[in-house]
């Protein structure tokens, strides 16, 4: 086994775990990509709830339209929860998230006169799967998000003169990497999202599928961008580890 060292990371978090938890992922062996805890994997029988808070802003762009959305904040809705796995299987998550502090939408990729309605954007329910950088099982683990029923994240309706349009669905799915870290008096793990597609590879009974960043938002490609990270509940020192287990 090999270890990811900790790296040093701000205070602020996108996922809150009222217990320690952090991702697994496993070369060649029996486990898959999973959320554990200093006891151990999480089991599929228990939940954690999660909570959120950015740790950069996130930005919607696409350079088609020359259009960009900025959000400042965000947290997760109340009853967001990952959930442990078993065997060669995924661990996963559940929750839809709530951008606040939001601008943008306006025409020539101007953050001024236009903004999300309330400066506001709120998805639906959205799937977290945990996964591999590649079919060996072996690079960073990887989070994938997507709409849980459907393919629309949301649809944001703006208001200003500047308005490049009315509304925009944003539709597809997304992958992030993450990464461990510790600060105290918490541990953290940061979840990245840049605008070069990444292909996540998940597992279901050790079958492989392998999923894009695929993001369209004004009818055509777009991207997000934003850094995020895991702060653990109660507000006491873990030491966390991210894990990639080689053969």
């Amino acid at each position: 086994m090999k270890r990811i060292r900790p790296l040093m990371l701000a205070v602020m978090a996108m996922f809150v775990f009222s217990a320690v938890a952090t991702a697994s992922a496993q070369a060649k062996g029996t486990e898959g990509p999973s959320w554990m805890s200093e006891e151990g994997r999480v089991p599929p029988t228990e939940t954690r709830e999660v909570k959120a808070v950015a740790e950069t802003p996130f930005i919607l762009k696409n350079n088609t339209a020359n259009v960009k959305i900025e959000c400042k904040k965000l947290k997760f809705k109340a009853g967001s929860i990952i959930t442990g796995s078993t065997g060669k299987n995924s661990g996963t998550g559940l929750g839809s998230t709530e951008f606040s502090g939001c601008e943008g939408g306006a025409k020539e990729g101007k953050l001024t006169g236009c903004e999300p309605v309330k400066g506001e954007v709120n998805t639906q329910e959205t799937v977290t799967t945990l996964g591999y950088a590649s079919p060996n099982r072996t690079g960073p683990v990887l989070v994938l998000l997507k709409p849980q029923v459907g393919n629309s994240f949301v649809t944001i309706k703006f208001t200003g003169a500047s308005c490049f349009a009315t509304s925009t669905a944003v539709t597809g799915q997304v992958v992030g990497e993450a990464t461990n870290g510790v600060e105290e008096p918490v541990a953290t793990i940061k979840i990245a999202f840049s605008e070069t597609g990444k292909t996540i590879y998940t597992e279901t009974e050790g079958a492989l599928q392998s999923s894009k960043t695929s993001l369209v938002s004004f009818g055509s490609a777009s991207t997000l961008t934003g850094t995020a990270g895991i702060l653990l509940l109660p507000m006491t020192f873990w030491l966390i580890m991210l894990y990639n287990q080689a053969a």
